[in-house]
């Protein structure tokens, strides 16, 4: 078991680390131009905006399911690999995303020929 001084010595030097890291990263900013370090913000910026979008869209229900579902909307029928190419996923993902969506309530019927029919 360790000491309280070992334990301190240990903390002071995670602390040392910190600190020169940070310095590290300072000299690295200092050395950009005032140009080069708004492009690296903005990038960082475009980057945020793209994780709020998506973020945004999870939310709204932009998601896999609602896709399947406008997909089900605009075609009076349609296969499991027609959604499954048109989204660029596999058909078990499809089969899942249908699960999902009679569990929400929607009436999907499956004709004869094996494809997909939404009943409104």
């Amino acid at each position: 078991m360790k000491t309280e001084n070992e334990i301190e010595k240990e903390i002071e030097e995670e602390i040392e680390n910190e600190i020169d890291e940070v310095e590290d990263e300072v000299d690295e900013f200092e050395s950009y131009s005032k140009e080069e370090l708004l492009v690296l913000v903005k990038e960082q910026y475009e980057q945020i905006v793209e994780l709020e979008d998506k973020i945004e869209k999870v939310s709204n229900g932009s998601g896999r399911k609602s896709q399947v579902l406008d997909l089900l909307k605009f075609n009076a029928s349609i296969s499991i690999v027609e959604i499954a190419d048109a989204l660029n996923i596999s058909t078990k993902n499809v089969s899942s995303q249908l699960t999902y969506l009679r569990s929400d309530g929607y009436k999907i019927f499956t004709d004869n020929n094996g494809r997909k029919i939404l009943m409104t």
